[in-house]
């Protein structure tokens, strides 16, 4: 069964300005649909035949992996690499390849299961159209023409040289759509890794030319991402543990972005995203997967003078596999109990489209203000770890004093009660703490020292902030630790 787009009118909104005019249906679809109805049996089965033919020369001799999908493999074919008289043939036979497009060809063979992406596609095509022409909004690409064909063995042969994991034995299912520039979020996350971390800069020039599944492995052994595994013994424990992995393992490559001052997301794709799901929510459609290879954008991922074709970055929503239509007027939070709730799993959740919008709303971020929300969050925690060990050492002390501490803490005292304090003195101050004589710990018990010091004697604070600040510029402690301490104080530096 053949299905092309047509040039229906779009599905009426009920927010105000999101339906354009009626458009009259005076198309090539809607031509070759009439034209299709003319035909005698005989002259449909030919025709069918004669795409199927066009359509396996098109993956055999036109047709250039780009990318892959956990259940589709994707090609573009560009028509100014073919024959004109193929073009022209396809044209006859109702695939109007314009400019040239993205060839979708399933991985599994499930009757119809193309065909219906197919259609969720259309749907999401003339919904997203409504907004063609609005920098805020998203767009679907263009779809062109599905076709379920019996593929010989020379075809099947190709794909599975270029795909992994490609199953299927004899028919496939493929899409033809618009072709888009660009990066999926995951090989745009991928590459920008791999473009600054230190253990792939060898690779940065080489970056535009590598390959979706070489940018994967390099940026997964750079962050040291984990592999799921373990001691799970039943499909359900197996699946959450996966899950948990993978969600650490985005966590490492998001914040990893995230501490870079030169990669910043333009704030634009996030509203465009946001913008266009909103808007299928309210006409009744959801893409239902929030897959980061489902969002593409075009114009780059980095700010720079790549806008893409209009001048901004363009995002994408391309893939429409479990897209379902939903009750019409639902708020947000019903929408999430009803279509995306998923039981016992940790972090990401697949199913919620807008799932990708929480990394690029991070990324989104101007680096100076991403920093400065880490060393407010860094200040916290550090207080917070030094007032817990506070907490376990004075209960501690109440089963058994440590005499050792006690007399510590009176030469201390001492010390700071003097006018000035040395360097020398500061060192010698972090080096006699008894308590431990591991740097990382023993500087936390200097800070819990100095804390339960100055409760006992207020006075004793100005003197103790100077012997800190003097230490924050020594090698012998962990002077990022002494950092954040003092930063969440506002005595002068």
């Amino acid at each position: 069964m053949v299905r092309e787009f047509g040039g229906g009118i779009p599905p009426q909104d009920k927010s105000p300005g999101d339906t354009p005019p009626p458009q009259p249906q005076t198309d090539d679809a809607t031509t070759e649909a009439v034209a299709e109805k003319e035909r005698t049996p005989e002259e449909r089965e030919e025709i069918e035949r004669l795409r199927e033919a066009l359509i396996e020369e098109m993956i055999l001799e036109h047709a250039e992996k780009v990318n892959e999908g956990n259940n589709g493999v994707i090609y573009q074919i560009g028509s100014e690499e073919m024959p004109v008289e193929f073009v022209e043939r396809a044209r006859e036979l109702g695939i109007e390849l314009g400019e040239g497009g993205a060839l979708k060809i399933l991985k599994v063979y499930y009757p119809g299961k193309g065909a219906r992406e197919f259609e969720m596609q259309q749907r999401a095509y003339e919904i997203a159209a409504a907004k063609k022409d609005d920098p805020e909004y998203a767009q679907v690409p263009k779809p062109i023409h599905f076709q379920d064909i019996e593929a010989d063995e020379e075809t099947l042969a190709a794909i599975r040289r270029v795909s992994r994991d490609f199953r299927s034995t004899k028919r496939i299912e493929v899409l033809i759509m618009d072709f888009v520039p660009g990066k999926d979020l995951a090989t745009a996350f991928y590459a920008e890794v791999v473009r600054h971390h230190p253990k792939t800069r060898h690779l940065a020039e080489q970056v535009d030319t590598m390959s979706v599944d070489d940018l994967h492995l390099e940026a997964s052994l750079a962050l040291g991402f984990e592999r799921p595994g373990g001691k799970a013994r039943d499909e359900g424990a197996r699946q959450y543990e996966e899950t948990k992995v993978l969600s650490g393992n985005h966590e490492k490559l998001i914040s990893f972005l995230e501490n870079r001052t030169d990669v910043q997301i333009d704030p634009t794709i996030v509203r465009q995203f946001k913008n266009t799901i909103d808007l299928f929510h309210r006409q009744g459609f959801t893409i239902r997967d929030g897959h980061r290879r489902n969002f593409m954008i075009s114009g780059g991922l980095v700010g720079g003078p790549d806008k893409g074709p209009q001048g901004h970055p363009q995002g994408f929503i391309i893939d429409f596999e479990k897209a379902v239509e939903i009750e019409p007027g639902l708020n947000e939070e019903d929408i999430q109990d009803r279509y995306f709730k998923v039981a016992d799993t940790e972090g990401y959740n697949y199913l919620d489209p807008r799932a990708p919008l929480h990394d690029l709303e991070r990324l989104a971020v101007p680096p100076a203000e991403r920093k400065r929300r880490r060393s407010e969050g860094a200040d916290r925690e550090q207080v917070g770890e030094v007032a817990s060990k506070r907490a376990a050492l004075e209960k501690s002390l109440d089963k058994r004093p440590d005499p050792r501490l006690e007399k510590y803490e009176s030469w201390l005292k001492t010390i700071l009660s003097k006018e000035a304090i040395s360097p020398d003195e500061a060192e010698i101050g972090f080096t006699r703490h008894p308590l431990s004589q591991d740097k990382d710990t023993k500087t936390d018990f200097l800070l819990v020292s100095i804390e339960r010091l100055i409760d006992q004697d207020p006075s004793l604070e100005e003197r103790a902030l100077e012997m800190l600040r003097a230490l924050e510029k020594s090698t012998i402690v962990v002077w990022p630790k002494i950092s954040r301490y003092l930063n969440t104080k506002k005595g002068p530096r």
